[in-house]
């Protein structure tokens, strides 16, 4: 790689008689770099007449993740872009990326896709200064050195996971998806394994009926009342640690280890036979062509992963995030929040271009404090939803949300939320 003292101004000269197709920027706040090229059009007819038909892709760093003046670049640079976008840029798109900003670039493409010119430069943080500027040199990159220019094919992997797979009009990067009850229809193993641990829990020496709630105290040897009873509580509680205080009450805490252990393991045999919701299969499909998609749940990740494989589903999903099982503790994740915090660190995509799916109160609320919009799964088993009259798990929410209650109408419920994402972001 050879750094060149050539000033992106005459980089921007050197490509009008070039035969382009189609432009990608990326940049950080776009005070120079979307600066200059705005510059040679409003001052150059040439420029504008060539421009104004050639497809042109934005990347530009999320305001809400900047300081001081830099946001206010950033949001005077989208303010100059939608202004273009309105007076004849029909072809004219932009998006926005969360990561800290290592590069900019201009790449061209002629007819063919194929790279004919591009402009790479970098961020770099100097020992004098308290925060990243950009490398006084570029390298300049022309049709016969772009077949085989590695960092050109780096930056390219960049700008397109930033871009995402869809239309350039959508708003939606990535779907993140719960997976008990979403995905799998697997309420009512969790129900049976708490039944189970509740019937063998007094077999252990030092537990006695006096440890059970006064619920469950008297109907321990009717198991169809128990039913009814720990699906009362698990719809209630919905967190396992919970669901385990309104069953049993001063257990030692070894103990305790001892029972949520003996519950995980039920699950984990019991999983194999868990089906998938109908509709998974073909709708995971046609969403992964279309967007990345992203598992978050509470359930024992290597557990989730081994019955994504054993569905073979596990290749749609690009990250897994669970946790880990049977440890009682989120070891400091209080809800599903962080893990979302984390995705967004992980994947470089705004919160605004996501959407959770979910069913219960953990992921409603876990979008809510994160700013990302939600899915309802209304998937509830129709015989739980019968017996306690109800078809939300999110229940006193419920009238807030856009839901689905099949996997094939999941799409159209995603239109809906795209019009929501689109009507905010233009108000804002």
């Amino acid at each position: 790689m050879i750094l060149e003292d050539k000033s992106l101004d005459e980089f921007l000269d050197s490509i009008l008689d070039q035969d382009i197709h189609s432009m990608d920027i990326i940049a950080h706040t776009g005070n120079e770099i979307i600066n200059e090229f705005f510059e040679k059009i409003s001052i150059s007819d040439n420029y504008r007449q060539k421009f104004m038909q050639t497809k042109i892709r934005i990347l530009i760093r999320n305001p809400e993740f900047e300081v001081g003046h830099r946001i206010d670049y950033i949001k005077n640079k989208i303010k100059t872009i939608i202004e273009h976008q309105n007076s004849g840029f029909d072809k004219l798109h932009f998006r926005l990326y969360q990561s800290l900003p290592s590069f900019r670039a201009v790449i061209c493409r002629g007819g063919n896709s194929k790279v004919i010119n591009a402009f790479l430069n970098f961020y770099y943080f100097p020992s004098d200064e308290k925060q990243s500027k950009h490398y006084p040199k570029a390298e300049i990159i022309d049709s016969k050195k772009a077949l085989d220019d590695d960092l050109l094919k780096i930056v390219n992997t960049w700008i397109e996971h930033f871009w995402g797979k869809t239309g350039d009009g959508s708003m939606i990067h990535t779907i993140i998806f719960d997976f008990d009850g979403t995905i799998a229809d697997s309420h009512d193993i969790q129900i049976t394994a708490w039944i189970d641990v509740i019937r063998n829990a007094n077999k252990r020496p030092g537990v006695t009926e006096d440890n059970y709630q006064q619920a469950i105290r008297g109907i321990l040897q009717d198991r169809e009342k128990l039913y009814v009873e720990v699906s009362k509580i698990y719809l209630k509680a919905q967190i396992a640690d919970k669901i385990y205080k309104m069953i049993f009450k001063d257990v030692p805490d070894e103990i305790k280890k001892e029972i949520f252990t003996e519950r995980f393991n039920i699950r984990k045999q019991l999983m194999p036979g868990v089906n998938l919701f109908p509709g998974v299969k073909e709708t995971i499909h046609n969403l992964a062509e279309k967007h990345d998609l992203v598992i978050v749940s509470a359930t024992d990740e290597d557990m989730i992963r081994k019955y994504l494989e054993q569905k073979n589903i596990s290749g749609y999903f690009r990250y897994v995030f669970g946790r880990k099982e049977p440890d009682i503790k989120w070891h400091g994740i209080e809800r599903k929040s962080q893990l979302l915090i984390k995705i967004v660190s992980t994947l470089g995509i705004p919160v605004e271009h996501l959407v959770y799916v979910g069913d219960m109160k953990g992921d409603y609320f876990a979008s809510k404090d994160i700013g990302c919009d939600f899915l309802e799964a209304r998937l509830f088993e129709e015989e739980l939803s019968m017996s306690m009259g109800i078809d939300s798990m999110i229940t006193d929410y419920s009238k807030e949300t856009i839901y689905f209650k099949k996997w094939t109408d999941l799409n159209k419920q995603l239109t809906k939320i795209e019009s929501v994402k689109k009507r905010r972001f233009n108000d804002t």
